[in-house]
């Protein structure tokens, strides 16, 4: 698995899903138990198939996939890289206001952070995404190009670093 990085905030999220994870396991040994006792004919049982299916496939992939995540996982605040990175420019843990050069009125700021904490609605896209990775490294007056449906170019007016602050969420 690829090197992924997450804010402490993350890391809790994921430590969570895995929590959830162990609980949803434990759930399903409890139906299976149940449905054996309720059921004497479960080569029949369509429930008993299902729970079987979730229990001996859809979790332990899915318990994979968590703990490969975790493993994969650099912390940002933890790195050499991030404790040396000057606070005007643009990386995970930013708050960055930028507009559309041709269109200096539309003004946006969105918040820089790991996948697990993705929330467009809230103005917080993951550093994964292709906006993000066209700001990362970009400070207040660069430029930087978007092509979504047309080529677009932004200009970055502000950066802000957000990492530590108790609030990370931006209006869109």
């Amino acid at each position: 698995m690829k090197t992924i990085y997450l804010t402490a905030n993350g890391e809790k999220i994921l430590d969570n899903k895995i929590i959830d994870h162990e609980q949803k396991t434990k759930d399903l040994v409890r139906q299976l138990g149940e449905t054996c006792k309720d059921d004497p004919d479960l080569p029949e049982n369509v429930l008993f198939k299902e729970i079987q299916l979730k229990l001996y496939r859809e979790i332990p992939a899915e318990k994979s996939r968590l703990l490969g995540m975790k493993a994969a996982a650099i912390i940002v605040e933890n790195t050499q890289e991030f404790q040396e990175k000057p606070n005007d420019e643009a990386w995970i843990g930013s708050k960055v206001t930028f507009c559309n050069t041709n269109d200096p009125d539309y003004i946006q700021t969105i918040t820089i952070l790991g996948a697990l904490e993705s929330d467009y609605k809230n103005g917080i896209i993951s550093y994964d995404a292709p906006m993000a990775r066209a700001m990362i490294g970009k400070k207040t007056g660069d430029t930087f190009n978007i092509n979504i449906e047309q080529l677009q170019t932004y200009q970055i007016l502000a950066v802000k670093q957000t990492l530590g602050q108790t609030e990370n969420k931006t209006e869109i």
